[in-house]
């Protein structure tokens, strides 16, 4: 399906229609809940590329205890891995607790190269976070080593999209760059439009942060609309950010703060709030822009921001 908004939509309704089926017993029930825990964690999956990140929380913690009451240990990883992806995006206890038991199921209960790799990719993190580089290195080699036997893999692509945003997030600009390139390389492949807007998208990230403010704005000219084309509101709406981050940067404070504005009312829209490290530089860059105007001039152009459509704030944006 070329539209995950599409895809999303359609697995929500396979949900609804199973809790709506009339209860059965024995066999016939683990069976049934086995198909809802296995759709509750692609809606998740889904639902965490659309942005969607309270749902993806729910329907995950859902999805892990059911698979823990029918002995579903494959879905239970891929769920507990799943989860502590999520918890990187939004605050949500019991992260790296499910990240260690999902690298427990994987190691000495289920052979699965994908759920492995996934949870390698969790301890990286969970490493980096402490600063125990030595671990997080460790881990990285095992995920290379799993990447060497399906070079052209999804899984080999997310692998490189996990590793590329961890050297990005702590400022490792030229090595995210290459693992992004690598794995956009892989998306095209595959012909994923979804992950190759992602890899896109980041890559977009690494030119803004490094001051090529040119380059950024066209790369985000192709994602904006690439996005608008998948139906993804959540990823337009942090594209709207990135431009009125290089509108800061650009000493354009009006125009940041509509473009600000037409963002957080989309974002309230669909229920998607920002991640941890994207509300760090948002409050740093607005925090300026209201240091430069006073107080009723900012108000009455976030205003204006906020009236736009979706479509007009993408227009006022590619302008």
């Amino acid at each position: 399906m070329s539209n995950p908004a599409e895809g999303l939509a359609l697995v929500k309704s396979a949900i609804e229609r199973a809790r709506s089926l009339p209860p059965v017993d024995g066999n016939a029930s683990i069976h049934r809940r086995k198909l809802l825990a296995r759709a509750l964690f692609a809606e998740g999956m889904v639902g965490l590329g659309q942005g969607n990140l309270p749902l993806v929380i729910q329907n995950l913690q859902e999805a892990i205890a059911i698979s823990r009451s029918t002995g579903d240990k494959l879905l239970l990883g891929y769920s507990l891995g799943m989860f502590f992806i999520a918890t990187t995006f939004i605050n949500v206890p019991g992260g790296p607790e499910a990240a260690q038991e999902g690298l427990s199921i994987f190691t000495d209960e289920i052979n699965d190269k994908w759920g492995l790799g996934m949870a390698y990719q969790s301890m990286a993190r969970i490493a980096s976070s402490k600063g125990d580089l030595s671990e997080k290195q460790k881990y990285f080699g095992k995920l290379m080593e799993l990447a060497q036997d399906a070079p052209s893999s999804l899984q080999t692509g997310m692998f490189f999209l996990g590793m590329g945003m961890e050297e990005s997030i702590h400022g490792n600009y030229e090595t995210a760059k290459h693992i992004f390139e690598d794995g956009l390389n892989i998306f095209r492949r595959l012909r994923n439009k979804n992950f190759q807007m992602v890899m896109t998208s980041e890559l977009g990230h690494i030119a803004r942060h490094t001051g090529d403010m040119k380059e950024a704005r066209g790369i985000y000219q192709e994602t904006i609309k690439g996005w608008q084309d998948l139906g993804n509101r959540s990823s337009i709406a942090h594209q709207l950010e990135c431009f009125a981050f290089i509108a800061v940067a650009e000493e354009e404070p009006e125009r940041a703060i509509k473009l600000f504005g037409a963002a957080e009312a989309l974002r309230e829209k669909i229920n998607s709030p920002m991640t941890g490290y994207e509300r760090v530089e948002y409050d740093k860059e607005v925090a300026q822009l209201r240091s430069l105007l006073n107080e009723s001039d900012f108000n009455s152009l976030w205003a204006e921001g906020r009236a736009l459509t979706m479509e007009q704030a993408i227009e006022f944006a590619l302008n």
